[in-house]
Parts: structure tokens; sequence; C-alpha cells
């Protein structure tokens, strides 16, 4: 089971957040949080949620106060139907099977097969003949009472799901929220969320949903064809009553399903069309309208440039984790021996992360901060860098210098989401004891997530080779960590890191320095 929280009152009323069933989500109005919210009265992080075996519990952090049914509450389990309000926000929640396909959550394949789509009773309409409508001319006459309130109610929609969609950056959130849209706006049996392939033009099912529980195909049918002129030709189709189209009903889509009702507008911006929305029904015949059709385009269409932002975000973002990752092995590769070790610290330090079962955004943070976490060794000489052998006392307090020459440059980029790295940078070397440097910070002093990655990068260490040593035995490795729990390393983090470690869990990453090297030998030249 899945659980689900709906925004009832306030900004972002309709948006629907999945929980994970064995994860921590978090409410707050950090940019950290998994559900980010505004207003005075919302702590920086407010509360979390924490799935476990099916149930969510609630856990208050915040000054103000989290509100269960009218209750404030420090812990508390949550139920179906349960009303949570934090700040000026009020989120209804419930509880959903764990399927993202089906009813009963088995995953269904998506195939496409072909069949004719004019005929009796297919409506087509072109790009063209859609910006005639009485929607998108502004010119257009209105016929009676029931056109004006038809268009306000089409109108308010439109707003309404705009506010909704333009507002979330990550790319699948963005599709789930919008296909959790169109089955509340025009109710379908089956809906399909379609993208096509900027490159090779293929198109896949990125989301589907379907609700005929008398459906048993493992493989979902839908028209190629219909498909097809939606995504190249830019038409929407509707076909009211499938079964009267003769051309229609020899479709093995048609036979397989027994669809009634056919809906298929393209997903599309100014410059190209990135996919299609495709819903169908069988329980009747004139299921879906003309009417229909033109709020489901426009969907479409405010769909179209959402999703096209989202991933222009995501590249960007992608684009500066590669460039990341091409400085850090830049600064790694002046000593052989370290090469790869902040990929893998970083790799490392995801897995502890979500083995402590926290939330998505904050793992990706930690990701982030466990690659940059050495950066300030780019102004340690390379003699001692390199030395084969002990540092000597002068040497190490260069060492030592490290951390805060890497928060430094790290605080440089203003930007929220690069506070954990400079709390990585800054305190991986300190010790739950305060033993450490360099701040001597200990216990819940030690930011949380510097003390995650100071576990990964004592392993690693370890685990790897040195000028003066190879790499430690498994036995002893396991003996250091448990002599440095409570004394190096905060034991919860330790034990979560051993768990997975003795349970042959630990996943080794391929680092950017290996794709390097065997471009090198294999002779491709520079990859970066």
């Amino acid at each position: 089971m899945k659980g689900v929280l709906i925004i009832q009152e306030g900004v972002g009323r309709g948006r629907k957040f999945l929980l994970p069933p064995s994860r921590s989500s978090s409410i707050g109005r950090g940019p950290d949080n998994e559900i980010q919210i505004y207003g005075e009265e919302v702590s920086r992080l407010h509360c979390t949620i924490v799935g476990q075996n099916g149930q969510f519990a609630v856990t208050d952090k915040s000054r103000n106060g989290t509100f269960i049914n009218g209750q404030r509450v420090r812990e508390y389990q949550l139920a179906d139907g349960d009303v949570l309000r934090v700040g000026n926000v009020t989120f209804k929640f419930s509880v959903e099977s764990t399927g993202e396909d089906t009813p009963g959550g088995r995953k269904t394949d998506v195939r496409f097969v072909p069949h004719l789509t004019r005929g009796r009773g297919t409506h087509v309409v072109d790009q063209a003949a859609a910006e005639r409508t009485i929607l998108m001319d502004s010119t257009a006459a209105l016929k009676d009472v029931q056109d004006y309130h038809r268009i306000h109610q089409t109108l308010t929609t439109i707003y309404k799901v705009g506010n909704l969609i333009h507002s979330i950056e990550n790319p699948q959130e963005l599709l789930n929220t919008l296909m959790d849209t169109i089955i509340e706006v025009v109710k379908p049996q089956r809906a399909f969320l379609l993208l096509k392939d900027l490159e090779t033009g293929e198109i896949r099912s990125a989301v589907t949903r379907t609700f005929n529980n008398s459906n048993h195909e493992e493989s979902l049918a839908i028209s190629q064809t219909i498909v097809q002129d939606c995504v190249t030709k830019g038409d929407r189709v509707l076909c009211p009553d499938a079964m009267l189209d003769e051309r229609f009903s020899s479709g093995q889509s048609i036979l397989l399903n027994q669809i009634r009702s056919v809906m298929c507008v393209p997903l599309e911006t100014q410059k190209q069309i990135l996919g299609a929305i495709y819903v169908d029904s069988s329980q009747e015949a004139g299921a879906f309208s003309e009417s229909d059709l033109e709020l489901l385009s426009a969907i479409g269409q405010q769909a179209g440039i959402s999703i096209e932002r989202a991933n222009l975000v995501k590249e960007l973002e992608d684009l500066a984790i590669w460039s990341i990752l091409t400085l850090v092995a830049a600064i790694e590769a002046k000593d052989e021996y370290t090469r790869g070790h902040s990929e893998r610290v970083s790799a490392y330090s995801v897995q502890i992360a979500e083995e402590l079962g926290l939330g998505d955004r904050l793992i990706e943070s930690i990701r982030l901060g466990a690659l940059l976490h050495d950066v300030g060794k780019i102004g340690v000489p390379d003699s001692v860098l390199r030395k084969p052998g002990p540092l000597t006392k002068e040497e190490f307090e260069l060492i030592k210098e490290h951390p805060g020459r890497g928060a430094h440059i790290i605080s440089q980029i203003q930007h929220p989401r690069m506070n954990h790295s400079v709390d990585i940078a800054r305190h991986h070397h300190e010790r739950w004891d305060g033993k450490g440097y360099p701040d001597g910070l200990s216990e819940k002093g030690i930011p949380f997530t510097a003390r995650i990655v100071c576990v990964a990068d004592s392993y690693d260490a370890m685990s790897s080779a040195r000028p003066y040593r190879q790499p430690y035995s498994r036995e002893f490795i396991e003996e250091q960590f448990k002599l440095g729990m409570s004394t190096q390393f905060d034991p919860q983090v330790a034990d979560a890191f051993m768990k997975i470690w003795t349970e042959s869990r630990l996943r080794q990453p391929k680092t950017l320095q290996l794709e390097l090297m065997e471009a090198h030998r294999s002779g491709k030249g520079n990859v970066v």
C-alpha cells in the first residue's frame, strides 16, 4: 500500500503527493523537503512522515505544531481520511494500492495495434481547427447561457491545472500529477501518457492507469493509428462510439478491450509535439464529448509546456552534476590512489541514506555533498597528497585545512540546495566523541549529513589501496567499525552501513575515473 497526500486548502490545491511505503518524506519551508510549503507558521523542517509495513507515522518537528483532524500531535499513526494541517495548508491522507498501472498492482505492457481512425462517428480536429473553437477564439459568439457556463468552468479548470503542474520541476512527479488531473477531469477507464523519443521517434508509455477490473490482458492494447496521427499531425481525435464505426470495429484494440469511447490529444509546446494523452472507456457510448476533447486539448498544451520546462531543469541539473564530476576527477587525478574516491563515497553515502529511510530530496543533497566533500584538497600541495608514507605533524596540519577550504569554495555558490554540501565539506572529519576537526563538534552537534559521509569516507579509505599499504582486510575493517561506534561514528549511521555491508548489498559504482581510463585504453579519446 502507498500513502497519498492531496492539498485540500492552501496554495497548490489539488496537488497530489505520493508517500513511499518504506521511506521518509518531509514537509517544511526548506528546499530539501519532499513537500515544500511556505508561510510564517511553517518551520524549515516542519514534520516527517515515515512509511513502514503499510503504515504511515507523522512526527512533528516544528514550533507551531502539526495538526491532525484539528488536534495538535507530536507523533501520530495516519489513517485513511485523516486531515493533516501544516501552517495554512491542509492535506487529506488516503491509502492506495501500490500498483501504478492497475488497481491490483500488476505491471502491464502497452502495445500498439493498427486500426483506422476516420469513419462514421469519429471526430478529428486538426491543429488549425483547434484554434477556431469557442474556447480558443475570443471572437466566437456564444449561443446561450449554457455555453457561457461551460466556457467559464473549462477556463477555471485549465487555470487550476496550470497552477498545479507548472509548480512541479521533477519530471516523473509532474507526469504522475498530470495523470491524476486527467483522471479527475475526464474520468476514463483507461488513461495513457505517451512520450516520443525526440531522437528516434519511438513512442512509449510513461504513465498508465486502468480501472477496468474485467480487463485481464497483460498487454494493454491501444490504437497505433490514432496515436500516430496525434503525434505526427497534431490531430485531436474523438470517437464517441467506436463500435458504430465499421473500420474501428475490425481493430484489435476495440475487440480486445471492447472500447466504446476514445480520445487522444497531443502533448505539445509552441515548437514541437512531445507525445500524447490517450484515454478510453468501455462503459458506455458517448462517455466523452466535444467539450471534453476541447478541455483535454487545452490540458495537453499546458502539460507539454510543463514537461518541456521540467526536462530542461533536469538537463541543467545533469549538466551541473557532470561538471562537478569533471572537477572532482581533475582534483583526484593528482593522485592515482584516490581516483574515483569521491564518487565511491557519494554512492556509499546514498546507500546508507536509503537504508536509514531518508527522503529523496535529502538523499540527492547527500549525493551532491559527498561528491564535493574533498574539493578543498585542491589547495593541498601534491607532495603531501602523494607522499608514500605517514605524514609529519606539519603535513597533517595542511591536510586538516581542506574541510574549511572546501566549505568556503562551495559556499560561493549561493543556492539553498548547496547548504548540505557546505556542512558535509566542513564536518566530514568530525568525530562522534568530539575529537575530530576542524571544529571539534560532537554527537548530534555534527550535521547528520556529514555523519553519513564520514562513515562512507572511512570505509572507502580503509578498503582502497594507498602508496604505503594495500587495502585492509574485511575482518580488520569490520573490527574498526565496531570499535568506532560511539567514538568516531554515529552509532545509528554505522549500524546502517554495517547492515548493508555484511549482507553484501553494498553496490560498487562505476566511476567517471574508470570510464575515462577505459576510454583512453580503447582509443576513444576524451569523453568529458
